[in-house]
């Protein structure tokens, strides 16, 4: 978290912070030491503010002549957390990001991208050491299957003594997004290593991080609309599915599963297709996920799974002292959740109201907070689910140890996995990180099904925060937790408290997790337009401004009028 400049007679001359000199109230990290083209030394490090999403790169460069230090914030640039800075060539500074190496000049601030990494299959996230050598080719260092490799790219230019051999030339894909994250980048640089027949060619329309997702989504609708369509689109959260879906832009994977021998349905996780499916097609498919659930004490909630409204309500009515109910939540998100996830087909949108149960919800909504105080934060609800108030905690499973936390470290007693309360019984839902789908219009459509199938077979275990859809991988990642969990000098997985004396990876939670996943059959998923329409309606409900007969129509008329617009 710090750089310490000492001198050659062993005096401290400067300490130098990861988050700067005016430091951002964030935790920050060094990342590299090099040095520049005019021969000072500068340290490089990220900072990320847990009071915004912001997320700082700076460079800082000590003055040995007055004691002070040069502060440069470096442009983000889609960089991730992954990106970070060693010594360029001709600039001074080679920036390291999610879609390949820019060289960064710190006078001018122009940025140039130099190497495209996903085309030889290297990620930010696998990357050790990089520099540019004095011919300015480019030396890496990076990590393929747990082993370092170190490779040195010039540009090849074939000689008369070469001998002569077949190459097959690959076949072109194109795939759209307006972000190039993490996950994104290590799919498409190691099917490009791997792929014998295709290659994947990235259309960023954030170019790199520096276009907002507004602007970016602007650029990519333009593009469609002028027909230079894409093999493949990445579908982040801020696009509007349910318009492509709308427009015929997608085509039907399930046509690709019946017409492709070697896909099996079985191998993956039996609600995946059941989720993702409207109107009996298939247009999108996600390959990792976390599981949406609420825990709460077993002896409270019971041992089943699922629970209905009414179910949920008879719980609350046998903890009448609890002030809070399922951590922060308020009436207005409450309610909002629930009509989301209870009446909206969250691949088109569209909207089936139940009065009735709009009216229950209405009613069970009374037993929570109008609002939630500053000091309901995340500490406060680990004190307090120990003694029931909250009641509840809702979260996100990413991990098959993820029970041990809820169990020996927040509840300190036995949980259940429940869904939200639903009509259906089973509220669970898959919370997938993105989605992949093919354009009916692609030119390789062929390719852009390899690429997806792809997708589903690759999990990567050293980015622990989702989870595969294929059955096989999630038995390989209850493996690799039992092991870690079992490892004593594993702190990562084992906290001080955080295990009992005696007891083992089984009974924290593993199977029962894993039921869940397999039980889940909702997708949870979010048009920001419709979320606003039954915010804003709700509001003015809680507010007294509208009735509950009211408001549910207007929530089915706007909702109705935005649908329309998109077709």
């Amino acid at each position: 978290h710090a750089v310490y400049v000492i001198s050659k007679s062993g005096e401290l001359v400067m300490e130098m912070k990861a988050e700067g000199e005016n430091s951002r109230g964030g935790e920050g990290l060094f990342l590299s030491l090099f040095k520049l083209k005019n021969g000072k030394i500068a340290a490089a490090s990220y900072s990320f503010s847990s009071r915004s999403s912001e997320q700082v790169y700076l460079t800082q460069i000590p003055n040995l002549e007055n004691n002070e230090i040069e502060e440069i914030t470096i442009p983000l640039m889609g960089t991730d957390s992954n990106g970070f800075f060693t010594t360029g060539g001709q600039a001074d500074l080679l920036l390291c990001t999610n879609a390949g190496f820019y060289d960064y000049d710190l006078e001018s601030g122009q940025q140039s991208i130099i190497f495209n990494a996903l085309k030889y299959g290297i990620t930010a996230n696998s990357l050790h050491e990089v520099t540019i050598l004095s011919d300015e080719s480019i030396a890496i260092a990076d990590w393929l299957s747990g082993k370092m490799r170190l490779a040195r790219y010039v540009p090849y230019e074939p000689s008369e003594e070469d001998e002569p051999y077949e190459e097959i030339e690959k076949q072109a894909l194109v795939l759209s997004t307006i972000e190039v994250d993490q996950w994104l980048s290590e799919y498409v640089a190691d099917f490009n290593r791997i792929n014998r027949y295709h290659h994947l060619e990235v259309r960023d329309y954030s170019d790199g991080g520096r276009i907002d997702e507004d602007d970016a989504l602007t650029r990519f609708h333009l593009d469609l609309i002028s027909g230079n369509f894409p093999d493949i689109i990445k579908v982040s959260r801020f696009m509007p599915s349910n318009s492509y879906i709308s427009k015929g832009i997608y085509a039907d994977l399930n046509l690709f599963i019946e017409n492709d021998s070697s896909f099996n349905k079985a191998d993956y996780l039996p609600g995946l297709f059941e989720a993702m499916e409207a109107d009996g097609k298939l247009y999108e498919i996600f390959p990792i996920f976390m599981l949406r659930v609420i825990y709460g004490k077993t002896a409270d909630v019971g041992t089943e799974i699922g629970w209905t409204l009414d179910e949920f309500a008879a719980v609350l009515d046998a903890n009448p002292d609890a002030r809070y109910i399922i951590d922060t939540k308020t009436k207005g998100s409450f309610i909002s959740d629930l009509v989301l996830e209870s009446f909206v087909n969250p691949h088109t949108g569209k909207i089936n109201f139940d009065r009735d149960e709009f009216v229950k919800i209405l009613s069970v909504a009374e037993r929570f907070p109008d609002t939630i105080p500053p000091e309901v934060d995340l500490a406060f609800i680990d004190e307090g689910v120990k003694v029931g108030d909250p009641l509840l905690w809702q979260t996100s499973v990413m991990q098959f140890f993820d029970m041990m936390f809820m169990e020996n470290l927040s509840f300190q007693d036995k949980v259940t996995l429940k869904g939200s309360p639903s009509p259906y019984g089973n509220g669970l839902s898959f919370f997938p990180y993105s989605y992949f789908g093919i354009t009916e219009q692609a030119k390789n459509p062929e390719g852009a099904w390899e690429f997806l199938k792809f997708t589903l077979d690759y999990f990567d275990y050293s980015i622990p925060i989702f989870l595969p859809v294929k059955l096989s991988l999630l038995d390989e990642q209850i493996e690799k937790d039992e092991k870690h969990f079992n490892d004593p000098d594993s702190f990562k997985y084992n906290p001080p408290g955080s295990k009992r004396p005696g007891s083992t990876f089984s009974e924290i939670g593993a199977d029962k997790i894993m039921e869940a996943i397999k039980a889940t059959s909702k997708v949870r998923r979010t048009n920001n337009i419709i979320s606003n329409i039954i915010s804003e309606e709700v509001d003015s409900y809680l507010g007294g401004q509208k009735s509950a007969d009211s408001v549910a129509d207007i929530i089915e008329n706007r909702i109705g009028i935005y649908l329309a617009e998109q077709e």
